[in-house]
């Protein structure tokens, strides 16, 4: 067992400075993917199955080893991050003492007899109760054991509200926004509606065309964020927008852009993050419409609007994502444009606003909708 033992064997193979366990396929070719991955190459000479069952115990019973691989791949992660990747793989996580402990051994910091969830291997030689290698039963110290009573195994915000199925909250929110916002709702109706204003003089705000943000959860650009977003070219994550505003969300804001295709004028843009109080006309007047690829964000508005195809076609699809996340799938079906973000850098930020600006004025330009531009005032 000594030689066949799977720690012993990773645990050489990192005294070695050997690089990264390779993941190996059933037809023999690499992968990255650890659940589709049926064995692991420590070495040139040694190669073992993921299913094997390894001398790191929990509750009795041995882990195998494409949980201890998967804890040793992603041992940089944090204990939060760690326990995350291991529930997108549908993998056992490592108590934090667990993970401690693997990691000690497989770098040779501690040898196994001090361990307590690992078997010692010359306890798991002389096994003759039949049992597989490894699977040797150890009682846990009182004071080991006092230890793992009082752990907190951490779990991200995200992590603990995720759900099992996908879940519509659109109609809580409006009930909400009804509810404890009914206040704000006249200062909504008079920026957009204008009661009382002369037919023969509408303020110029009634042309202001309209930008629509998404209201999810998930959403990069929140009614918190988005005027720092398109006017100073600077991204501030939602979350962090949120905690400085220290209060709810606007229910409608005004911002303005200098205009670099048309010399001398302006455009002054209405944001809304829901189309609760739109009318007729104002359909006309949306612009740009920001969706984070949930269809359900469009149920509400119009019928003509509804379907996401016949949307984007009337108006700019805009779809804001981390730089290190995935491509959307609805960028390529509906036609949107993809922008990315640092999540700590700021530096790109300007650059990335710029090119936005650009697409949505050469939008403007292609579908005729130049009559939404005003003369720059001089002072």
């Amino acid at each position: 067992m000594s030689i066949q033992d799977p720690l012993v064997l990773l645990q050489r193979a990192v005294a070695k400075g050997s690089n990264r366990p390779a993941l190996i396929l059933e037809d023999g070719s690499h992968t990255e993917a650890i659940d589709s991955a049926v064995s692991v190459r420590l070495s040139d000479d040694d190669s073992l199955p993921l299913n094997i069952e390894t001398r790191v115990i929990r509750d009795d019973k041995p882990i195998d080893l494409r949980t201890v691989i998967f804890a040793y791949i992603n041992k940089d992660l944090s204990s939060a991050d760690y326990i995350q990747a291991c529930a997108a793989k549908a993998l056992t996580h490592l108590t934090f003492v667990e993970r401690t402990e693997l990691l000690s051994y497989i770098n040779g910091t501690a040898e196994d007899s001090q361990l307590a969830s690992i078997v010692p291997l010359n306890n798991a030689k002389r096994s003759a109760d039949g049992t597989q290698e490894g699977q040797v039963k150890r009682g846990r110290s009182d004071a080991v054991t006092k230890i793992y009573a009082q752990e907190h195994v951490t779990k991200p915000f995200s992590f603990c509200l995720h759900g099992s199925k996908e879940v519509d909250f659109s109609s809580v929110q409006r009930e909400a926004r009804e509810t404890f916002l009914i206040s704000k709702t006249s200062r909504f109706s008079a920026s957009l509606a204008a009661p009382g204003a002369k037919k023969d003089k509408p303020k110029n705000r009634l042309r202001d065309p309209i930008i629509l943000l998404s209201p999810s959860a998930s959403s990069l650009i929140t009614m918190h964020n988005v005027k720092k977003f398109l006017e100073d070219g600077v991204f501030v994550p939602p979350e962090v927008a949120a905690k400085e505003t220290g209060g709810p969300a606007p229910e409608l804001l005004s911002l303005a852009y200098k205009s670099k295709l048309q010399t001398g004028k302006t455009l002054r843009f209405v944001v809304v993050e829901n189309t609760d109080k739109f009318k007729p006309d104002y359909w006309d007047r949306l612009l740009v419409v920001f969706t984070t690829g949930q269809a359900w964000q469009f149920k509400p508005y119009a019928q003509s609007f509804s379907d996401p195809r016949s949307l984007f076609h009337k108006t700019k699809g805009v779809l804001v994502r981390y730089r290190d996340e995935p491509t959307n799938q609805a960028e390529r079906d509906w036609n949107i444009q993809g922008i990315q973000v640092d999540r700590q850098s700021r530096y790109n930020d300007r650059v990335t606003v710029s090119a936005l600006w650009d697409s949505i004025e050469r939008w403007m330009e292609e579908k005729g909708k130049k009559d939404f531009y005003r003369y720059e005032r001089r002072t």
